[in-house]
């Protein structure tokens, strides 16, 4: 459920600093577009999209189709 969150503020950093670098007004307008995007998913809890598992596994990211992270397969839990 935090898919969009951390999609919307990362976009949202990445504007204000874009508006930083550039002073250009609208990147600031984009950078406070993202921000209110990014609190308006979390207050709605928007679910996450069902791509959401390939985009997981295509980044490298650890975790099943849900978001739950896998045990590792044939490998001992009690081992470091």
């Amino acid at each position: 459920m935090v898919f969009y969150r951390n999609l919307f503020a990362t976009l949202c950093f990445a504007f204000f600093a874009v508006a930083l670098v550039t002073r250009a007004p609208w990147a600031y307008l984009g950078a406070m577009l993202f921000g209110a995007l990014s609190r308006t998913a979390t207050k709605k809890k928007w679910p996450d999209p069902p791509v959401k598992g390939r985009l997981r596994r295509w980044f490298g990211g650890k975790g099943g189709e849900d978001g739950s992270p896998l045990l590792c397969e044939g490998t001992d839990p009690e081992t470091p």
